[in-house]
């Protein structure tokens, strides 16, 4: 698949087979996000991966929605969800494979910034990467919101020094999951030219 397909084409994906996808593939995903540019190419976005154990994202998952529960937050639009894309994970959707984006915590105000951006340009490489592959993903922020930790302890990390920046659930997408989502906006009705 060429760069400009794979870029026009990607959607969000939330709903998975439970095929296996191998190594190599995640590697050479990984690689293209280690290869988007950083802040004054200070490259610190660390990857943390599950690969092929869709028990284990569930288990993750299933944190998400207990320390939700716990500090009272809605989930009526987590109901919806389900319902909508026919699926029993809202939050990392029953994926095999999931990649975590995380850095060093760091006093500097700045230096958080930079990694909220970076995290940002290396979840694009991320994405159209996966999509030349075949595989469907979604960048997913609610697990950020209350499960830092719940999530950082879950794939290893050292929840006192390092800081989640985003999750990635991906996978192979079952058939027609594309016809899901809305139509695409016209370039006219966001873009301006000054």
């Amino acid at each position: 698949m060429q760069a400009k397909e794979a870029l026009l084409s990607r959607r969000s994906c939330r709903k998975y087979q439970t095929k296996d996808v191998p190594k190599e593939i995640i590697e050479d995903i990984i690689l293209a996000g280690k290869s988007a540019p950083t802040a004054m190419n200070c490259q610190e976005i660390k990857f943390y991966v599950i690969l092929n154990n869709i028990k284990k994202v569930k288990e993750l998952s299933d944190k998400v929605m207990e320390n939700r529960a716990k500090a009272g937050k809605s989930a009526g639009w987590i109901e919806e969800y389900k319902q909508k894309y026919e699926i029993d994970d809202a939050i990392f959707y029953s994926a095999p494979c999931l990649i975590v984006l995380a850095a060093e915590k760091n006093e500097n105000e700045r230096r958080e910034y930079w990694h909220r951006m970076d995290a940002g340009i290396v979840t694009g490489n991320i994405l159209t990467m996966a999509t030349a592959y075949g595989l469907g993903t979604v960048p997913v922020g609610i697990a950020n919101y209350l499960n830092q930790e719940a999530i950082l302890e879950g794939i290893g990390a050292d929840k006192n020094k390092e800081e989640l920046l985003l999750c990635i659930p991906l996978g192979y997408p079952v058939e027609g999951y594309k016809e899901k989502y809305v139509g695409e906006k016209p370039l006219t009705s966001f873009v301006k030219y000054a």
